[in-house]
């Protein structure tokens, strides 16, 4: 099942280093990867499903709940 929820409506989860994230601002806005460290203010991010590497602002990842 899938829901839509508008963003003033949720508020966002800080990730931690190996989280699933999703990008909630920024021009990559909706993409998803995983944490794989964090550098001062910036997460630096393994996208899926390209596995690129980006350097993103932590204020613009949020923690992306599993589906369990």
């Amino acid at each position: 099942m899938t829901v839509s929820v508008q963003m003033n409506h949720m508020t966002p989860i800080v990730p931690s280093k190996k989280d699933p994230v999703v990008i909630i601002a920024d021009q990559d806005q909706g993409g998803k990867g995983i944490l794989i460290g964090i550098d001062g203010t910036d997460g630096i991010v393994k996208m899926n499903p390209s596995l690129d590497i980006k350097i993103l602002r932590l204020d613009s990842l949020a923690k992306l709940a599993s589906s369990d």
